[in-house]
């Protein structure tokens, strides 16, 4: 990476780098403003998504020098890598099928998006303890330690352990989806009205998911790209 062309010329002229440009691993940026370099990154990693399962081992050199004499521009663009690549894992994932899903659904839940108070379950809570509840093998063991802590914390649940909890008389304060898919929908069915659990609703999940929740509704989104573009303030 060169921000001067005329340097990255001059230093051409004191060798033979031919074998290095053609190397199918080495890929050159030279003259970009950082605006185009989050654009070439996030291009450059789309196209070679292999790069990003290694994000976390990846090690970024600055030269001593470089370091001396460029630092701001050269800290910019390391932090333009770093932001391409959590745009592109918030984004695509490690499925751009589940992706592109996501953003179909979120404009398909448009009406419900502006209709929505955007509220954050944050703010209804201050200063509360608060239990995550997800619904694997441990649930069965210890959901009667939750019963003494219903009144006492903020109880958040999946959508796969709410039935389990009402069964055994405890309601949770939020229940939320982790997929989306509309196979998600199985876990509201034939449930009575819920005035005291508030489902807190992530527009990347199918429209079919808010409508079956039978009780009230927020809808929690973090500030993607999309979201930005849409211009619809949401709690998260």
């Amino acid at each position: 990476m060169e921000k001067d062309p005329l340097l990255f010329k001059a230093a051409l002229s004191h060798g033979d780098f031919s074998r290095t440009f053609m190397h199918p691993g080495v890929e050159l940026f030279v003259g970009s403003s950082t605006d185009d370099l989050f654009f070439a990154f996030c291009n450059f990693f789309t196209l070679n998504p292999g790069i990003l399962e290694y994000s976390r081992s990846l090690k970024f050199i600055i030269m001593p020098a470089v370091h001396l004499v460029e630092n701001s521009t050269y800290g910019d663009a390391y932090r333009t890598i770093k932001n391409a690549m959590i745009h592109l894992f918030q984004h695509l994932g490690n499925d751009p099928y589940d992706a592109l899903l996501g953003v179909h659904q979120t404009i398909a839940n448009l009406l419900p998006l502006i209709e929505d108070p955007a509220s954050s379950p944050l703010k209804v809570f201050p200063r509360k303890a608060g239990i995550v509840i997800g619904a694997g093998p441990s649930l069965n063991k210890n959901i009667h330690l939750l019963k003494e802590a219903q009144n006492k914390a903020l109880l958040v649940a999946v959508d796969a352990a709410l039935k389990p909890l009402l069964n055994l008389g405890i309601q949770p304060h939020l229940v939320t989806n982790i997929e989306r898919t509309a196979a998600v929908n199985a876990f509201f069915v034939n449930l009575e009205r819920q005035d005291d659990t508030f489902f807190v609703f992530s527009p990347v999940a199918a429209p079919e998911t808010y409508r079956a929740f039978p009780g009230p509704k927020i809808i929690a989104q973090r500030y993607t790209t999309l979201m930005n573009w849409l211009d619809i303030p949401k709690g998260y």
